[in-house]
C-alpha cells in the first residue's frame, strides 16, 4: 500500500518502487495493451524523431545507435524504428510487464532487433559501458525527482555528436485552472469518467480519500504535482555544459484539443533535444531542425 507523504518529502527511492507497483497492476497494463491512441496524439514523435535521426545520420554517415530509456510499451522505439529501419535501437525498463507489451507488439509489428533491456534509469546508465549516439526519454522524466540529475548521468554515455530527446513532458500549466477547465470539456469520454468517479468518491468518503495539502498520493507521477518548470530545467542543464539545440512547447491530448489549446496559451507539454557543448555548426543546426519542425506538425506550437 503506498504511503502519502509531503511531495518535498519523496525520495527518488520512493519514486522508483512506486514505479514497479504501479507497472506491476494488471488494470495499468491492460491500458497499454488496449488503448487505442486518438489521431494525432503522438504525430509529434514521429515529427521530432525523424527530424533528428536525419540529422544525426547525415552527420555520422551511417544510421544512429539509440536507446529508449524507460521505454515502457515500446512506442518511442517503433517510431524510431519506422523513421529509419537500419538504425539500432534498445529499450530499457524496469517492468517485466511492460516489456511483455512490448514483445508482443514488436511480433505484431514484424520487428526482431530491438533489444530489450530490463532495469531502472539509473542502474542502466551507471552500468552500461555503450556510447550511444541518441537517448531518449519518452514521457519519462517526470518520474523522477531530479531530472537533471537523470539527464546529467544520459549526457556522459554520448557519443560525440551524440543528442537527447525528452519528449511529452507536463509544464507548470497542467495546475493552471483553465487546464482543468478544458481539459475536462474538451478532454475524452475516459478521462471525464475518471474526473467525475475521483469527485464522487471524495465526496461519499467525506473527503477522507483525497490527499491533505501537499501530500502526494500517486507518487510514480512525481513531477505532475505540480508539473515541471522547463525554463528553469533548461537553466540548470545548461550551467552543466548540457545546451538544448531545440526546446519546444506544444499542445497534446484529443484531436479537438490540439487544434484549441494552442490559442488558449496552453501549450503545455514540453520537448528538449539536449546535446553535449556547443559547436560551431549547432546553431545552423537548431535553426534546420526548428524549421522542419514547425512545417510538419500539424498544430500550432511555441520554440522557447
Amino acid at each position: 500500500m503506498q504511503v502519502l507523504k509531503k511531495w518535498a518529502h519523496v525520495t527518488e527511492r520512493d519514486i522508483l518502487e512506486a514505479n514497479i507497483t504501479k507497472y506491476d497492476n494488471d488494470e495499468i497494463i491492460k491500458y497499454y495493451t488496449e488503448k487505442a491512441d486518438p489521431k494525432f496524439t503522438y504525430i509529434e514523435y514521429q515529427v521530432i524523431f525523424k527530424a533528428i535521426m536525419e540529422a544525426l545520420a547525415e552527420k555520422l554517415g551511417r544510421s544512429v545507435k539509440a536507446v529508449d530509456i524507460c521505454g515502457g510499451s515500446g512506442k518511442a522505439s517503433f517510431i524510431m524504428k519506422q523513421c529509419d529501419p537500419a538504425s539500432e535501437i534498445s529499450l530499457v525498463d524496469l517492468s517485466d510487464k511492460m516489456l511483455a507489451v512490448a514483445r508482443s507488439k514488436m511480433k505484431q509489428e514484424g520487428l526482431e532487433d530491438i533489444e530489450l533491456i530490463k532495469t531502472d534509469a539509473f542502474s542502466f546508465l551507471e552500468t552500461t559501458r555503450q556510447q550511444f549516439d541518441l537517448i531518449v526519454f519518452s514521457s519519462a522524466i517526470h518520474h523522477f525527482k531530479d531530472p537533471v540529475k537523470l539527464l546529467s548521468a544520459a549526457a556522459d554515455k554520448l557519443t560525440a555528436d551524440g543528442c537527447i530527446v525528452t519528449i511529452a513532458e507536463p509544464t507548470t500549466i497542467i495546475k493552471s485552472t483553465r487546464f482543468k477547465i478544458v481539459t475536462f470539456i474538451f478532454g475524452h469520454k475516459e478521462y471525464k469518467q475518471d474526473v467525475v468517479k475521483s469527485w464522487v468518491r471524495y465526496i461519499t468518503t467525506w473527503g477522507e480519500s483525497w490527499p491533505a495539502k501537499d501530500e502526494f498520493a500517486d507518487i510514480a507521477e512525481y513531477q505532475t504535482y505540480k508539473g515541471i518548470d522547463d525554463l528553469e530545467l533548461s537553466a540548470r542543464l545548461n550551467s552543466l555544459g548540457i545546451n538544448p539545440l531545440l526546446h519546444l512547447r506544444y499542445p497534446s491530448g484529443d484531436p479537438l484539443m490540439l487544434k484549441i489549446m494552442p490559442y488558449m496559451g496552453l501549450n503545455w507539454s514540453f520537448g528538449m533535444i539536449l546535446k553535449k557543448g556547443w559547436g560551431p555548426g549547432d546553431r545552423s543546426l537548431s535553426q534546420q531542425l526548428q524549421n522542419k519542425i514547425r512545417g510538419e506538425l500539424p498544430f500550432k506550437i511555441d520554440f522557447i
